[in-house]
């Protein structure tokens, strides 16, 4: 680990504890990388009201910072606070749904955070175009390095946007590789999509992938008990599988894998199976087709919870599910990590070419799925065995686990490289 004292690093993010987001995680990561390499961490965020999902803030959830300012500034929601019966003005939406407050407001606590305060380095993170807005005009008033992250590309690159917001996007990446005197990337792929829009030399875009935090891991494996916390399963002699996080019908569709439960349930109802989905936010969309394939005995819908507890839950079923589909080909979702380094089985369900599928590819017990068929297939030759085992009396407990080497896929690894690259922008 590098020892560095007393530099200081302003750190611009929209989410931040006690949001339970999907960044949350590679943000801390980095917040707390550069707090053991002996930085002061200062960090603008947004209030904690426009976060969707929010957990408790409980006392080992971000560690000591005596020295840093976590500064809150107001963010309004152009869809819900700056609405009138639940309509808004689009351009109000733009470049993102909370960028008419939280920038001008942002900026001006800048301002008079930047006449007492001279960060060595300005860190950013994307998608939500707004925290590089914010750091881009930072960097001008302080000179400070700006290194600005692209946990996902922006979405104008992903799918058809408006004209107008297409073409604010796209400014707002021209400015960002133009100014930024660093931009990082969590796939490699996401880095060569932005590399071939610029003439910047290579060496100023990296790549620093997601990860899974192994601290948190270790502590909450010690702890876990043999039930799923704080979501015991109503049939605890079913097959359980998990997944954590949202579900949508482009991008993420769990259709293929409702047909085939309902295909298996209906050839082997002595072999029950249970899917529990954890934090989706829209359970309710897909009422119709679970009634239809008679499978509302098989999946579960439940609230969101803290990620630590998400983390018990997966060690504690027998298999976990992750849904990636085309439209996210080039990405590579932090989660994989984290259902990795659990060492339990995994049905991938993504096109045998995306970058997820290729990263998980060379580890065993990982399952690549992309329809009905090949999904019925796995769980006929994962879950048939596993009841034949069971009722023999002779199922091992580790019968789901797999020997998997996931050092190098840690979060804290991948940090310590952002260390040695902010250090390198220092003695520029």
């Amino acid at each position: 680990m590098i020892e560095i004292k007393q530099r200081r690093v302003l750190m611009v993010v929209f989410e931040f504890p006690p949001s339970n987001g999907a960044s949350v995680q590679r943000i801390l990561s980095v917040y707390k990388g550069y707090l053991n390499a002996g930085y002061i961490v200062d960090v603008l965020t947004a209030h904690p009201f426009a976060y969707e999902n929010v957990q408790p803030m409980s006392p080992d959830l971000l560690p000591e910072n005596p020295h840093g300012k976590i500064m809150r500034v107001p963010a309004l929601d152009a869809l819900l606070q700056i609405s009138v019966k639940g309509k808004h003005i689009g351009s109000l939406a733009y470049p993102d749904r909370w960028g008419k407050t939280w920038i001008p407001l942002s900026t001006v606590k800048a301002f008079i955070y930047s006449k007492m305060n001279k960060p060595d380095i300005i860190w950013s993170s994307s998608p939500t175009p707004s925290p590089h807005i914010i750091a881009r005009r930072i960097k001008k008033m302080t000179g400070a390095k700006w290194i600005a992250d692209y946990r996902d590309p922006m979405t104008h690159l992903q799918r058809t946007t408006p004209d107008a917001l297409g073409k604010i996007l796209a400014k707002v990446d021209d400015n960002v590789m133009r100014d930024a005197d660093l931009l990082t990337f969590a796939t490699e792929d996401v880095r060569q999509m932005y590399l071939d829009r610029t003439n910047r030399h290579v060496d100023d875009f990296k790549t620093m992938p997601n990860g899974y935090d192994a601290e948190l891991l270790n502590k909450v494996r010690q702890r876990v008990s043999s039930k799923l916390d704080g979501s015991r399963p109503k049939n605890p002699s079913a097959f359980t599988m998990y997944y954590a996080g949202v579900l949508y019908s482009d991008g993420r569709d769990p259709t293929p894998l409702f047909e085939a439960l309902s295909e298996f349930k209906t050839n082997y109802p002595d072999k029950p199976i249970q899917v529990v989905f954890q934090g989706t936010k829209n359970a309710s969309d897909y009422d119709e087709v679970i009634q239809e394939l008679d499978i509302g005995d098989v999946v579960r819908f439940l609230p969101g919870v803290p990620f630590a507890e998400a983390i018990g839950n997966m060690l504690l079923s027998d298999m976990l599910l992750l849904i990636q589909d085309a439209r996210f080909n080039r990405q590579i979702p932090g989660k994989l990590y984290e259902y990795l380094a659990t060492k339990k089985s995994i049905m991938l369900k993504s096109p045998n070419n995306s970058a997820t599928s290729v990263e998980a590819a060379p580890f065993d017990g990982v399952y690549q799925v992309e329809d009905k068929a090949s999904i019925y297939h796995t769980l006929c030759a994962i879950v048939i065995p596993f009841f034949e085992q069971k009722s023999a009396g002779y199922l091992p407990e580790d019968y789901t686990l797999w020997k998997r080497d996931t050092e190098y896929h840690s979060r804290q690894h991948h940090v310590e490289k952002l260390i040695a690259w902010s250090e390198s922008l220092r003695a520029v």
